[in-house]
């Protein structure tokens, strides 16, 4: 277990009630009301197509669908699934935060204050603004909490195998984005703990989750298209119907995941604007030395 704070500081309570009311005019400034067609498109995916990428939420809507009264394929059901989802995903995020301050070491709590106001910046609103809005990826990073709140804990964290099996199946790029941030957490508990048992528990979990997601990662972007142009015209009936306003839907999504075609060119705009933005990024936060 790790050794911390089990009960939080008058100063830490102060700061989380602070740190809540931060997170409320966030909520008020940057909430768009609105999904792209691209977040609600994810939704025509299921595994009745069979085991294609990105179906895992589709499949489970679809499933929802079913056993509700009620036509739940529609973008208002949708919406109003992903404004809950949302609001999961901020409290999750505050609870992560709260975990860290509990079970964190005395000597570093300032420090600790700090990274939350920093990554408040950011994690609160991300999912708030009109592109962002209902994008699958907020389900990777509640994800990814839940493993490194589990990791924290050292509690059921066998846990964390499934728990990336199944954001794998939400979107194959969680390879290269979140995964990273548990396998470096793996890595160094691995490193850093005394006991040679712990140690092998620890690069054992390393290797089954790295081996496991690549492998789900290869298949997915390799070998799951293969009916796709039997089943195109039928997702893309689908997706259009349940954007928001039923006549368009994320053509460079049914493309790349349904027949498997590459997007770089029909997402240039957007590396332009990181070519852009990357320098900048550097420029400022690189780290500089003073006296």
């Amino acid at each position: 277990m790790i050794k911390g704070n089990r009960r939080l500081t008058k100063e830490n309570r102060i700061f989380l009630t602070a740190l809540a009311l931060f997170v409320v005019v966030m909520i008020y400034r940057y909430f768009s009301r609105h999904m792209t067609e691209f977040n609600t498109t994810l939704y025509a995916f299921h595994y009745g197509y069979g085991f294609i990428s990105r179906a895992l939420l589709g499949s489970l809507w679809a499933l929802i669908d079913w056993i509700s009264p009620s036509d739940l394929m529609n973008y208002l059901s949708i919406y109003r699934f992903n404004e809950t989802m949302t609001l999961v995903y901020i409290i999750a995020f505050y609870l992560f935060f709260r975990c860290c301050l509990r079970y964190g070491a005395k000597e570093d709590m300032r420090n600790m204050r700090y990274l939350i106001i920093f990554l408040s910046i950011f994690a609160f609103p991300i999912f708030l603004c009109r592109m962002n809005f209902g994008r699958i990826d907020i389900f990777l990073f509640m994800i990814t909490l839940g493993s490194l709140i589990l990791l924290i804990k050292e509690r059921v964290e066998w846990l964390i195998i499934p728990l990336c099996i199944l954001a794998e199946c939400l979107h194959h790029g969680f390879v290269f984005m979140n995964v990273n941030i548990i396998l470096v957490l793996l890595l160094y508990k691995a490193i850093m703990k005394q006991e040679k048992r712990e140690r092998r528990k620890y690069f054992v979990l390393f290797g089954i989750v790295f081996l496991t997601v690549s492998a789900f990662f290869l298949y997915f972007e390799f070998f799951s298209h293969a009916d796709g142009e039997h089943i195109y015209e039928e997702v893309v009936d689908t997706a259009t119907r349940i954007s928001d306003t039923g006549d368009h839907y994320s053509r460079e999504l049914v493309n790349h995941e349904i027949l498997g075609e590459g997007v770089f060119m029909d997402e240039w705009k957007y590396h332009v604007a990181n070519y852009i933005d990357l320098p900048i990024f550097l420029l400022f936060f690189f780290p500089s030395c003073s006296r």
